[in-house]
């Protein structure tokens, strides 16, 4: 599983951004890892200097399944992890309801 990571101009992409990414995606898709060949994460403050706002912080994740179109999943917080975090947990339940839906119309 490839994991990229892409940001908006009033995101830093640091070192430790990506790890946290990174680790976020190792633990919460452990279950799925087999079966994803690429998860993309866009990162972005919809707010930034424009408006104020507490939950500005977006996380647009898409997980790829071989033979099987993109999924993808997003949350806003007011914090960035919180947002990375939230969002792989959506994009977990979406692929387990696409990759269950495939296995069974296999069957």
């Amino acid at each position: 599983m490839q994991v990229f990571i892409n940001t908006d101009r009033h995101i830093e992409r640091t070192a430790d951004l990506v790890e946290r990414v990174e680790a976020i995606a190792q633990k919460e898709l452990k279950h799925q890892a087999q079966q994803l060949t690429r998860v993309e994460y866009h990162l972005s403050d919809i707010n930034s200097e424009t408006r104020a706002g507490a939950t500005d912080k977006r996380c647009l994740v898409e997980g790829r399944v071989a033979g099987l179109k993109p999924v993808t999943a997003e949350h806003h917080s007011e914090d960035i992890q919180q947002a990375i975090l939230e969002a792989t947990r959506q994009l977990v339940r979406g692929l387990e309801k696409v990759i269950s839906k495939s296995q069974n119309h296999r069957a």
